[in-house]
């Protein structure tokens, strides 16, 4: 999904991205970025003709923004854009409670603790690498939200001595996403079946919205590693797909946009809004699935992922204009 905010429609940055990370930034001058993430990408190579800068940046800006504050989100509201709030409902995985802590450790920094609470995070990353594979399917996307958001502390920090052990973990983080693929169920009829989930007995509801619940969490989170590491190698100008055709499959199809089924605080207001409510499947290989969403989602369908997606797929001010035309604000 998020590898195709490198497909401009523009015909000069049609040249350069070709739907991949393959271009040559040899030569590349270091830009001024202009985004909420300045600071954290100011080591960037990132071109700086007008038209490839505002092409890019109007693609990357909301979903960066939203990466950035996701630690902090976590620490207040027990979720993210891509981490449900009921994830971890039976018990948060080690993993996860140690970044979360950090987290909120690193809410607290100044200029005094500094130091204290950037060691405090490194080996809690050091411990968290060093760990054995994770054993469970949760565990398994534990462990990559985990590094996620760690890596995302990193690049806040904007420390040269971290960034440096930041780079080296990009390796790990790429490991981890490919760790969720075979977790996660990749079955497009399920996603936009209209079969009514029973609401009593609640307990075959429960059943269908935990495991959907895992399964949202998990292809959301493998989309927004994939951005993540999509935007670093860009920034850095590598070349080359960094995506494998197994993680473009994962993240490409299913990915579901509905709020009311994101948003429901319970199995049966998840069955009922399953029944009542169209929800929207995210397929980059489905043709005119843009499209469909752009005719026929109305205003409470639009989630804060739902909003990630459609300005890294459409570009800032078009998405901010088709929401603004549904009455949503950016």
């Amino acid at each position: 999904m998020f590898d195709s905010i490198f497909e401009p429609t523009d015909d000069f940055t049609d040249q350069l991205f070709q739907g991949s990370l393959d271009c040559d930034a040899s030569n590349w001058p270091t830009p001024g970025l202009s985004t909420t993430a300045q600071n954290a990408l100011n080591r960037s190579q990132l071109v700086t003709i007008p038209q490839v800068t505002r092409a890019i940046t109007s693609r990357l800006q909301y979903a960066m923004d939203a990466i950035l504050k996701s630690p902090s989100q976590m620490v207040l509201e027990n979720q993210t854009p891509w981490c449900h709030a009921h994830l971890y409902d039976d018990g948060m995985p080690k993993s996860m409670q140690h970044s979360v802590s950090s987290a909120a450790l690193y809410a607290a920094k100044n200029h005094l603790n500094a130091r204290v609470i950037r060691d405090n995070v490194e080996s809690r990353v050091q411990e968290l690498l060093a760990s054995p594979p994770p054993a469970t399917s949760i565990e398994t996307l534990a462990y990559a939200q985990a590094l996620l958001i760690y890596q995302i502390l990193r690049l806040l920090d904007n420390d040269a001595r971290t960034y440096a052990i930041y780079e080296a973990t990009m390796p790990h983080l790429e490991e981890a996403s490919n760790a969720l693929i075979p977790h996660i169920a990749i079955d497009e009829a399920a996603s936009q079946s209209s079969d009514l989930i029973p609401l009593f007995p609640a307990s075959a509801a429960q059943a269908f919205w935990t495991n959907w619940i895992f399964q949202e969490s998990a292809k959301r989170t493998l989309g927004m590693i994939n951005f993540f590491m999509l935007t670093y190698y860009f920034m850095k100008g590598e070349s080359g797909n960094r995506c494998g055709q197994n993680k473009n499959i994962a993240v490409n199809r299913s990915v579901t946009m509905s709020a009311h089924l994101w948003n429901a605080q319970d199995a049966v207001d998840f069955a009922l809004a399953w029944r009542a409510k169209k929800h929207f499947v995210i397929n980059v290989s489905a043709p005119n699935f843009l499209e469909t969403i752009i005719q026929d989602a109305q205003k409470d369908d639009i989630d804060t992922f739902g909003k990630i997606c459609l300005t890294s797929l459409m570009g800032l001010t078009e998405a901010k204009g088709w929401l603004a035309m549904k009455g949503i604000t950016l």
